[in-house]
């Protein structure tokens, strides 16, 4: 029998210990905590350095009493020159790892331990990184969003403002001109200009639905339930697709920007079934829980293999669930879709409600 199964553990047992929990848990706060407890097996205070370059700053873990520390400096931070240490390249100023006081057991750990602790640095480095870059991703496209958004808004108030109100004013000018003209000239052919202001009643109507398109009203006059059962109604092409809505709970208010999200992630899921789904029956329901608001649209059409729903990379293929991502993100709200080839789709997406100090 060795002389380590009776004893204490040899330095490099324990080394072999601290590398398996290191895969199990690469947290740089845990592996500089557990990388303590390697050298705090004699007396005495032992302090741990580890110091590595990390977008153009130096960040350093500070390990001590079963405390760690994260700083980040400018400058470079020069081992101790009373410490044992550890560089993890041959350059005047790489990263490297401490540990006070030196003693040989220390040293021969030191020398395993650095490697181990250098990459799991770069890999938490790498992870900062990432998580920063996606934020950025996340933020432009959300700014991007919302600037859809209020431009739609704007052209919205223009259209019927503006354009609309024009448009209104010609057509009852229209109709005052073949007035005077039929009292006048009884026999005066007029089809003209019934054509005329046929055709400005059209397009009054035209204008109107557009702008109800970019902007709905109602979701600002009357709130998210009138709004989406106004858009369910409005489904009529092609003929034969029949729409419903349907409410579940009390209506609760849940802010300008949710309802927005969830009014925009409907007309995308609304504006697919149209396009793709070859659907005759579409189902939109609103169901208020305590905790949530839950929207749901679901249609009898031909659906699709959900292995087509990502690319090799993960990404989403479709623009417009793509969008619905984005939009649920922006207010922390998900988003989740159930389909398979000749099942017809489901798309629900639910936002929490906001909590207030009284609750």
């Amino acid at each position: 029998m060795s002389s380590t199964t009776a004893g204490s553990p040899t330095p490099l047992s324990r080394f072999a210990a601290f590398a398996r929990r290191t895969l199990r848990n690469p947290e740089m706060r845990a592996v500089m905590t557990d990388a303590l407890g390697l050298f705090g097996t004699g007396s005495g205070t032992v302090e741990l350095r580890l110091v590595h370059a990390a977008g153009g700053v130096w960040r350093e873990w500070h390990a001590a009493n079963d405390q760690v520390r994260e700083l980040s400096q400018t400058e470079w931070p020069a081992p101790s020159p009373a410490a044992l240490t550890v560089k993890f390249d041959d350059g005047e100023e790489s990263g490297f790892v401490s540990v006070s006081p030196v003693s040989s057991e220390a040293e021969g750990l030191l020398e395993l331990l650095a490697p181990q602790l250098g990459t799991v640095a770069m890999w938490n480095n790498a992870m900062r990184q990432n998580r920063k870059h996606r934020r950025s991703e996340t933020e432009l496209v959300q700014a991007a969003l919302r600037a859809r958004d209020d431009e739609r808004q704007r052209i919205t108030h223009e259209l019927h403002d503006d354009i609309g109100q024009t448009v209104a004013t010609l057509k009852l000018q229209l109709k005052v001109i073949e007035k005077r003209l039929r009292s006048e000239f009884a026999t005066a052919d007029l089809k003209d200009l019934d054509d005329a202001r046929e055709t400005a009643g059209q397009l009054l109507g035209r204008i109107r639905s557009l702008s109800h398109t970019l902007y709905p009203h109602v979701l600002d006059t009357l709130g998210l339930v009138p709004a989406l059962q106004e858009l369910s109604s409005q489904v009529s092409n092609p003929p034969e697709l029949r729409a419903r809505c349907r409410v579940h709970g009390e209506p609760r208010d849940i802010g300008r920007d949710e309802a927005v999200a969830l009014y925009r992630c409907c007309q995308e899921a609304i504006s697919n079934t149209i396009r793709h789904a070859a659907a005759t029956e579409l189902d939109l329901s609103i169901e208020y829980s305590a905790q949530t608001v839950r929207v749901a649209i679901e249609d009898n059409g031909k659906g699709f293999d959900p292995r087509q729903f990502y690319d090799t990379a993960g990404r989403l293929m479709s623009e417009g669930f793509w969008t619905i991502r984005q939009r649920m993100s922006a207010v922390g709200g998900s988003f989740r879709v159930g389909t398979s080839a000749g099942q017809g789709t489901s798309v629900e997406v639910i936002i929490p409600f906001k909590k207030t100090e009284a609750s």
